[in-house]
């Protein structure tokens, strides 16, 4: 599933092969579910005993295997298996906040058994995002950030997984820097913890393939800065640049 999917929680239809009993012989493996008759090795008992000097003890019919009955004639449908191989599809609900260590249970729609059907068990595998990196609840991401908006400060938006949220850049910002935003994260799965936080990392978006105009103005900037050496703030000396 999708990293977005895991944010809000879905309902997915999965189809998945399973045995079940089967209708044409009631799971009795005999043909019209009526061509048994009683073992005769272990009259109907389903176990036999076997004697060795003093000790005796019981062991399962080999003819019946418990049975307590044989088949005179195959089912055709089953082949006197008494189970049938289907392809079953279900619609199941995955919380908000799964990741790939999750598992799901649904109780009876695993094998057949002699107790009914047992539970199948669904392992989450969640996609890497083009955008998001997840750890635990929480999210961490990569931000191109012009050298002005860096220098000068700013806003940039972020379409995270639940809305479009404006984040500031302040004023000399350096790449690499890394910004909190609370509640941005993933939900926990349990319902109990709220969201985890987002971190975004400004990286300095480096223009390339300037025209020539440009290129003037950067190398203008670079004498500005050189010149001053630091006497006057990086704001200032960047607007008196690009006057």
């Amino acid at each position: 599933m999708t990293l977005e999917e895991a944010y809000h929680g879905i309902k997915k239809e999965i189809k998945f092969p399973r045995h079940e009993h089967c209708k044409k012989c009631d799971g009795t493996g005999a043909k019209n579910g009526t061509a048994l008759k009683t073992c005769t090795t272990c009259n109907g008992q389903g176990q036999v005993v076997m004697a060795n000097g003093f000790f005796r003890m019981a062991q399962t019919c080999p003819k019946c295997h418990g049975s307590g009955k044989n088949i005179t004639e195959f089912c055709p449908e089953c082949a006197g298996r008494g189970l049938t191989r289907i392809t079953r599809t279900v619609e199941i609900k995955i919380p908000a906040g799964v990741d790939n260590d999750s598992q799901l249970r649904v109780r009876g729609e695993g094998e057949v058994g002699s107790g009914g059907n047992g539970d199948l068990f669904l392992f989450i595998k969640v996609k890497d995002h083009p955008l998001f990196e997840r750890h635990g609840q929480d999210l961490k991401m990569d931000l191109p950030v012009s050298f002005a908006k860096a220098a000068l400060g700013g806003e940039e938006k972020i379409k995270t997984l639940k809305e479009e949220v404006v984040m500031k850049i302040p004023e000399g910002t350096q790449s690499g820097k890394v910004f909190r935003m609370r509640g941005e994260g993933m939900p926990d799965v349990h319902g109990g913890h709220g969201f985890g936080d987002l971190y975004v990392r400004v990286m300095l978006a480096v223009p390339n393939n300037l025209n020539t105009r440009q290129r003037e103005l950067m190398e203008e900037l670079s004498r500005e800065l050189g010149e001053n050496n630091g006497k006057a703030s990086l704001k200032d000396k960047f607007k008196k640049a690009f006057k």
